[in-house]
């Protein structure tokens, strides 16, 4: 239906150690030409937007903890640019699954305040990563929100 669907019901969590293309190297030291340098990575080869929505997709990439403050700071930087042109906000879909190195502490603290300015996160992918019950807990109040449709 058009109500808030949480995938299966389950967050697919469960540190994704062995499921997880980054941690068998295939993308070598952190992965998608980010080299472990979160100043490296440009993310716009990453984010793509149509019709009013934005993708983020960074599925197996090899993104840890430290790269999505420069993820989530470049997503707000291009909002506040972008505000008149979406002046109701952009919907999101952000893809960060297969990716071992984002734990608890990147979603806690990087992630969560950037969907507190930006709560039209339709679509969060976060299965086989290694996050547990402290991002779970630090993505109640978002969840509760109502803007999401998707949590996997």
């Amino acid at each position: 239906g058009d109500g808030a669907a949480f995938g299966d019901g389950a967050v697919g969590v469960g540190g994704g150690r062995g499921g997880c293309a980054g941690d068998l190297g295939i993308f070598g030291i952190g992965g998608g030409g980010g080299g472990g340098d979160a100043e490296s990575w440009n993310w716009d080869d990453y984010i793509g937007i149509h019709d009013g929505s934005m993708r983020v997709s960074l599925t197996g990439t090899g993104i840890r903890d430290g790269d999505l403050e420069s993820l989530t700071q470049h997503l707000r930087e291009w909002q506040d640019r972008n505000a008149a042109r979406y002046p109701c906000g952009c919907d999101l879909t952000m893809d960060l699954s297969c990716n071992c190195g984002i734990s608890d502490y990147g979603i806690a603290s990087h992630l969560v305040p950037f969907l507190r300015k930006w709560p039209t996160c339709r679509r969060l992918k976060l299965y086989q990563t290694s996050i547990g019950d402290r991002a779970l807990q630090a993505l109640g109040p978002w969840i509760a929100r109502g803007h999401a449709h998707e949590l996997h």
